[in-house]
């Protein structure tokens, strides 16, 4: 009898997932709160909305890439290419929609029982499976996070999540030239700023923490040889700088200096070009996005209280503000059901994977039936990670790696090395991934597509022809021509 899987989620690590353990013969379901599939794709509609790499990189591996208008699909562009993932694979009919999971319990035996509720009804049910995999993504693995304000209920204004920002808000402050804050400094910050050029005398660009961003142009910027050996030898200088974090962890003039090479070539920083290379998130920024940045009127503080339809700073300063736009992230762990686990001597404990010493960022082997896509630990481009990891999953759990002795000794060896691969530190706004000079494992996918028999080679490969279009496709072939 095979085997049941349970998904929860039906983003691109969902879609990913349930594919290829339909194609290793699993009986696998997803569980979907939302109507449809799509994920972040179809919760976030802002305006200006779009991948911030080339589309040609965006894609799962079993699928043609996002045909885009431009070179950067939108958010539209994104979902009707999940949409289309989704029929092609004929995965709808293993989808179950408006059904949200909110406990797993994972019983004595083995199996495992999924409770969820139905998010037009209310109605209630059980679902029994052998596996259960929380695909809940990187970057919607939670709830949209506002943060609590002194005074909230008094404050007259528009208080919105960049995530539900929409087009009427957008003509509302535009026709009748609206005070807004825009509260952070991510990625959704750059593209919400960019909306309101017309109107950038009454915004105001409120962070408490600046983020360095790649530059779009110089990174795709590999028509000739020595321009993309150019950016193979920064990488290996970043890399080096990298190591030596690990030891000097404090920034200091020194390590100012030593960044100097890569902030004069490669990254771009609109507000405090002078700060730490290494407190990115791997943002990717345009020159034009970056000059216009550098004129908006920005305040390195926070929200402490709210008034009417104003806000006082925690440096004293008050403004008028008719709109609060928060690109606060998300709360990475809201979304996570409770998780039980039923032990032999009859009883019971709550599981907490941030505590845990996961393999591959994914799997904690003392109860492996219980598997996390959650993070952003395997590979940059997010569908392509969800495929490869969703291929080990599906051969891990057909016992085509566990009964390897090989495979075994070296996930013990793993376990012991990496401590705690999941956490999530809970200082940052955003509750997102750490920084990069924080250890944490960087050699996930080398691993993955080792234990898959394609060889660790092929991670270097994606990693130096991300940007090359012509060679990130001949490299996506041969790895297709090695996995099926």
């Amino acid at each position: 009898m095979n085997k049941k899987v349970i998904i929860i989620g039906a983003g691109g690590a969902g879609l990913a997932v349930l594919s290829v353990m339909l194609k290793q013969e699993f009986d696998a379901l997803i569980l979907e709160k939302n109507s449809d599939v799509g994920g972040v794709w179809l919760s976030t509609r802002y305006p200006n909305l779009r991948i911030h790499s080339k589309s040609f990189n965006y894609r799962f591996i079993d699928f043609h890439p996002i045909k885009s208008v431009t070179d950067r699909a939108t958010g539209v562009e994104v979902l009707n290419y999940m949409k289309d993932y989704a029929t092609a694979k004929d995965l709808y009919k293993n989808i179950r929609f408006n059904t949200k999971v909110f406990k797993i319990v994972r019983k004595k035996n083995k199996k495992c029982e999924v409770y969820t509720v139905n998010t037009s009804n209310n109605e209630q049910q059980l679902f029994e499976c052998d596996i259960v995999i929380c695909a809940l993504g990187f970057i919607n693995a939670g709830t949209p996070h506002i943060p609590h304000f002194i005074n909230e209920a008094k404050y007259q204004g528009t208080i919105v999540h960049s995530s539900e920002f929409n087009n009427s808000m957008l003509d509302d402050i535009l026709s009748n030239q609206k005070k807004v804050i825009v509260l952070g400094a991510g990625r959704s910050a750059h593209d919400i700023l960019i909306l309101f050029e017309k109107l950038k005398n009454n915004i105001t660009w409120l962070y408490t923490k600046s983020l360095w961003s790649l530059s779009f142009e110089r990174l795709y910027n590999n028509n000739n040889k020595f321009s993309w050996n150019f950016l193979k030898i920064l990488y290996g200088y970043y890399l080096i700088l990298l190591k030596i974090r690990y030891v000097f962890p404090k920034y200091n003039s020194i390590m100012r200096w030593l960044q100097k090479p890569l902030v004069n070539t490669l990254l771009l920083n609109p507000l405090e070009p002078n700060t730490d290379i290494f407190q990115n998130r791997r943002a990717l920024m345009g020159w034009q996005q970056f000059h216009y940045l550098q004129t908006i009127k920005s305040i390195k503080s926070n929200i402490e209280m709210l008034d009417e339809y104003a806000v006082k700073l925690t440096n004293g300063q008050i403004l008028a503000a008719d709109y609060i736009i928060c690109a606060t992230g998300y709360d990475r762990i809201a979304n996570l059901p409770q998780i039980i686990i039923e032990n032999e001597n009859e009883t019971n404990e709550e599981y907490d994977p941030k505590t845990k010493n996961l393999l591959y960022n994914m799997l904690d082997m003392d109860i492996p039936e219980l598997a996390f896509f959650m993070t952003d630990g395997i590979y940059i481009q997010q569908l392509l990670s969800y495929s490869i990891a969703g291929q080990w999953l599906a051969r891990f759990y057909k016992e085509r790696l566990a009964n390897n002795p090989d495979f075994l000794n070296r996930c013990s060896a793993l376990m012991t090395k990496y401590q705690h691969q999941w956490y999530v530190p809970n200082r940052y706004l955003s509750n997102g991934s750490s920084y990069a000079h924080e250890k944490k494992n960087e050699y996930v996918l080398p691993l993955l597509l080792q234990d898959l028999g394609i060889g660790k080679k092929f991670a270097k490969a994606l990693l130096h022809s991300s940007t090359n279009e012509r060679i990130f496709n001949q490299v996506i072939l041969k790895m297709i021509d090695k996995l099926f």
